[in-house]
């Protein structure tokens, strides 16, 4: 038998975790509240299968409440502090700012491609092939 405390799970945690996410409080917020580790409420989810079902939904409504929050302050309805929203939604739920960057290469049809080495050779048939997976087709 494993040493240490024992669990001070109750049932009446499921509802009080899903409120706590519907306030906007992150895990360790909601342990903190409940007078456990982050690492209790994570091992009470894999332990007890209501309350990971309550946990799950916990957290989509503190991810709801923080894009809600975020999209308010973008759109000028509240005051808030953008780049905490960002971080936070960046941190707690893994989003990510990507950008795609386009590239065109043209070979004039003069070019003797003898003299190219095996290395530039190599990188204009990637190339190549690459721009012909991303062309979209004409059907």
């Amino acid at each position: 038998m494993p040493a240490g405390r024992p669990s001070e799970y109750d049932p009446a945690f499921c509802e009080q975790v899903v409120e706590f996410g519907k306030e906007g409080l992150l895990p360790v917020s909601m342990a903190v509240r409940l007078g456990v580790t982050k690492s209790t409420i994570h091992l009470w989810a894999k332990v007890h299968p209501e309350f990971s079902d309550a946990f799950n939904l916990a957290r989509e409504h503190c991810e709801a409440y923080h894009m809600e929050k975020g999209c308010e302050t973008a759109h000028g309805l509240r005051n808030g502090n953008a780049p905490m929203t960002k971080f936070i939604l960046s941190a707690a739920f893994g989003y990510r700012e990507t950008s795609e960057v386009e590239n065109t290469v043209k070979v004039k049809s003069d070019t003797d491609l003898s003299k190219l080495s095996t290395d530039e050779l190599a990188t204009l048939r990637a190339l190549r092939a690459k721009a012909s997976t991303d062309e979209p087709s004409d059907s």
